[in-house]
């Protein structure tokens, strides 16, 4: 596995939670409070009202209400928790609102658990009983504990700490705790139906696998730990670990496709082991304090994948729409993504969503965004033009977006063809636009005037210009008047903005995308074609000669993306083999990178100042 990240959460963390559709998580404080973060980390809300203000006890248990029967969606977004101050609270976590207080004053409730349906509440605690409270109502429906007989055990003589709901039996629930016995209940009735004895549970711990009509336990001792039991009999099955092999446990859990989760202290660690023949898949060890609680996202969300090298995959976002195109921002503080129904998302360089730009143009005419760069003059002092965005798109215009305000600060009518791709020349005076039409627009971006049309020339006996569709540009990284272009015919052609014709050409490259690049220290310019063999290509910038064909024959994927990164590595990306992957420059042998994805790659970029990646696939966003 992968240690994707680690939140501070400044309080001692006790218990936590997922939400069903995993979007975010929940942890629960000594101090009294409950913090909401995105599934990658990022902090939310934090959920604290007088009460817990006031008397700043540990939360010891947290569930989210995920009543699919429910339409209302704000009971989709609802959290209950109990306090050892004495009370149960519902909140509201988008609002940050406790929408009820269940009054337990008279004890300290340690556990609790929504029946199968949502409608029931069970409230389990530190005087050995449970209270039943319908969900609705919010009334005590039941009280239930042990009778008074000493001959019958037919409920807990110690503190309850673990609690679980039977997942499709509305009225059935299991209790565990200090008494070394599981008890079975049935909300109707006010004492358990029947009991086996052997784990000491510590916390939640307790877990029903209706498919397999087994019962996990995960006891707090050094030996006998993780136990299954036959449900309908209460028998032991299997004890998984009789000696000293896990953790003394706090948490058990099953997780979907036949896995176990399991974490305590000793070894502070949470394991995840294969349910079938109970080995260790994976997980974290050695921390340097107990784990008192884990948790694992129910769905898993993220698409397949392969990662290579010893890189990290931190985050998939889900852009809900397909993405066509990306870039990091020149200080790598965010990434932007053009996506095929004409918005653009502006996303935290963790992937956290922060700005959709789109007006009344892209809304009406939802085409697709074909390519888009960040404005990077260092000599602009006004601070609001380090935050603009340039993209093209398909419908016949280019927009130039101040992203912190979602504003469209110009648009450059191109109606009379597609525009494809576009750049800033080195000082960011001028901004070239090429397309479907094989000419390149050049635009004064101060005057926003078009300034010259570079074609072309009519001539049949000249290469002057491209015949087909133009995909890629890129301005020379120091000669202000120079840039180069790539496209369907094969060619890649020099331009100088004060020429309408380009200068020369060389032929070889397919290019269907941002996959030209020049390496101005070297004096080399990078091509990536869309193609089986001969993908990417090194040439001599003056010259135009090839000097490296990189991969003759079949080695990487039909390339939609190429750049050069810092420190002498190169960016290739595509499909076939759905892939974005880092080259070293000098011995063109794999760095690393991401591949075997669900989709094609097509588009891909890397952080100047920092080792991250971005990767397009789809309607996702691979960190």
């Amino acid at each position: 596995g992968l240690l994707y990240n680690s939140s501070d959460c400044e309080e001692y963390v006790l218990c936590c939670k997922y939400s069903p559709l995993g979007d975010v998580f929940a942890v629960g404080l000594g101090n009294g409070t409950i913090k909401v973060y995105s599934k990658s980390g990022q902090f939310q809300y934090a959920l604290a009202d007088n009460d817990t203000k006031t008397r700043r006890y540990p939360v010891t248990c947290l569930k989210f209400y995920a009543n699919k029967e429910d339409l209302k969606s704000d009971h989709q977004k609802m959290i209950a928790a109990t306090y050892t101050a004495g009370y149960v609270k519902v909140w509201h976590y988008p609002t940050q609102q406790c929408v009820y207080t269940f009054d337990e004053k008279d004890r300290q409730p340690l556990a609790l658990d929504f029946n199968s349906n949502h409608t029931r509440l069970y409230v389990a605690g530190s005087d050995c009983k449970i209270n039943c409270y319908d969900f609705q109502t919010k009334k005590l429906v039941s009280n239930l504990r042990a009778s008074e007989s000493r001959e019958r055990m037919d409920g807990h003589k110690n503190r309850i700490h673990a609690i679980r709901a039977h997942p499709t039996m509305e009225t059935i629930f299991l209790t565990g705790g200090w008494d070394e016995t599981v008890h079975y209940w049935d909300e109707r009735t006010t004492h358990s139906q029947k009991h086996f004895a052997g784990p000491h549970l510590c916390g939640d711990s307790l877990d029903i696998i209706a498919e397999h009509q087994v019962i996990l336990t995960g006891s707090w001792r050094k030996n006998s730990t993780l136990q299954i039991w036959d449900f309908p009999t209460g028998q032991l099955i299997k004890d998984a670990f009789p000696y000293n092999a896990t953790s003394m446990l706090y948490a058990t859990k099953y997780c979907p496709k036949d896995y176990i989760l399991c974490a305590g202290n000793d070894k502070n660690e949470a394991i995840i082991y294969d349910y079938t023949i109970l080995q260790m898949v994976g997980g974290i060890t050695d921390l340097e304090n107990a784990v008192y609680c884990a948790d694992t996202d129910v769905i898993d969300t993220r698409p397949k994948h392969l990662i290579l090298g010893d890189f990290e995959l931190a985050n998939v976002v889900d852009c809900e729409e397909y993405v066509l195109c990306c870039k990091y921002s020149p200080l790598g503080d965010v990434f932007a993504v053009g996506l095929g129904n004409g918005t653009i998302k502006v996303y935290s360089k963790t992937g956290q969503f922060q700005y959709a730009l789109a007006d009344n143009d892209t809304k009406t005419r939802r085409y697709p965004v074909t390519c888009l760069k960040f404005y990077a003059n260092k000599e602009d002092l006004k601070s609001d033009h380090q935050k603009m965005i340039a993209a093209t798109y398909t419908a016949g215009y280019v927009k130039v977006w101040h992203y912190p305000t979602q504003q469209c600060v110009y648009t450059f009518d191109e109606k009379d063809r597609q525009p494809l791709a576009l750049d800033f020349n080195s000082n960011h005076t001028r901004l070239y636009v090429a397309g479907s039409d094989c000419k390149i627009n050049c635009y004064d971006f101060q005057t926003k005037k078009l300034v010259s049309n570079l074609r072309a020339s009519e001539s049949r006996e000249r290469m002057d210009g491209h015949k087909n569709r133009i995909h890629a540009i890129r301005a020379h990284p120091t000669m202000e008047t120079i840039f180069l272009t790539g496209g369907w015919d094969e060619t890649v052609h020099y331009w100088d903005e004060r020429t309408t014709h380009s200068q020369k050409h060389f032929a070889g490259p397919h290019l269907c995308g941002d996959s030209l690049d020049i390496i101005a220290e070297h004096q080399v310019i990078l091509t990536g074609s869309w193609r089986k063999n001969s993908t990417l290509q090194i040439w001599d910038f003056p010259t135009g000669q090839l000097i490296k064909d990189a991969f003759p024959y079949n080695a990487t994927s039909m390339l939609y993306a190429t750049k050069y990164c810092p420190k002498d590595y190169i960016l290739c990306a595509g499909n076939d083999k759905n892939e974005a992957i880092i080259y070293d420059y000098t011995i063109l042998q794999m760095v690393g990178g991401i591949t075997d994805l669900e989709n094609a790659v097509y588009c891909a970029d890397t952080d100047v100042s920092r080792p991250n990646m971005i990767v397009g696939s789809a309607k996702n966003i691979f960190i």
